[in-house]
């Protein structure tokens, strides 16, 4: 009974010390859990930014950047920040306090900025779908439809050294927009990455020499979650393997927009050949 109650005097103290005490504290401090006059305006800091958030909030679902990108952020970070020892006034979006509503803002202001810029430089030749044109320029390539499927019309054309560069400088900007913070440039740097993959050998060999100087996984979204992105860019690496995958994933797709896909292709060829490659 006695040890009993020497733990909760002990216990008592303890909490009593991990308190802050009311004269080390600024009166005018503006946490809204702290004693003095401050604490009122810590409150309103609150109030304000929970009104501003949810107005944020919504403008940012209206235009595509809705909370849950932001709230898997807060996951990935949370780990590395302490709230104990991080000021109320700090604009980081994953922070307690008032100032995360400015972070939220400035994210969803550099995401929106980013994509304008995009557009922008993609009307100067820059970003994917101009790359991928200036490519499909020197290979002498020509775009056309023929009943809704995308074929290219080659033009066997010498390639000199001069040519070989240029087009490894544009295959290795190609990867590189597949890291842009943008989802809509990493989408449109996959897909044309599996496009030309898989109707050009040469550019296939550019592309995967470039990759071979590069951790492979670096090329994939760093937002994992994304399920959309992760698909592109799986696609992507499967275009740039090997010659049998490469054929075997054409086969499939193929398959399966004839409808022809059937269990024997499937046991026979495409599941002995991706088992391979991925173990």
């Amino acid at each position: 009974m006695e040890e009993h109650s020497q733990d909760e005097t002990f216990q008592f103290s303890s909490s009593i010390r991990r308190q802050p005490s009311i004269s080390s504290i600024v009166s005018d401090a503006t946490a809204s859990d702290l004693p003095g006059p401050g604490r009122n305006l810590g409150r309103l800091y609150d109030t304000l930014g929970d009104g501003l958030l949810s107005q944020i909030q919504k403008g940012m679902t209206r235009r595509g950047f809705g909370p849950g990108a932001v709230s898997r952020k807060v996951v990935m970070k949370q780990t590395m920040l302490s709230s104990d020892s991080i000021d109320t006034d700090a604009t980081a979006p994953n922070l307690p306090g008032p100032g995360r509503t400015v972070g939220m803002f400035f994210d969803w202001l550099g995401g929106k900025l980013e994509n304008q810029l995009g557009i922008l430089m993609e009307r100067r030749g820059y970003g994917p779908e101009a790359t991928m044109a200036k490519i499909l320029t020197m290979r002498g390539r020509w775009r056309t439809y023929r009943e809704g499927e995308r074929v290219y019309i080659r033009n066997n054309m010498e390639i000199q050294s001069e040519e070989h560069r240029k087009l490894l400088k544009y295959c290795q900007r190609l990867l590189k927009y597949t890291r842009s913070l943008v989802p809509k440039t990493q989408l449109q740097a996959f897909d044309r990455i599996t496009d030309l993959a898989t109707n050009d050998p040469y550019i296939r060999d550019l592309l995967g020499e470039c990759l071979d100087r590069q951790e492979p996984r670096k090329y994939l979204p760093p937002d994992a979650y994304d399920g959309t992105l992760t698909l592109s860019s799986q696609k992507a690496l499967v275009s740039l393997s090997s010659n049998s995958i490469n054929s075997v994933t054409m086969q499939y797709e193929r398959r399966l927009k004839e409808g022809t896909l059937n269990e024997q292709f499937l046991v026979e060829k495409f599941i002995p050949i991706m088992t391979k490659f991925l173990s």
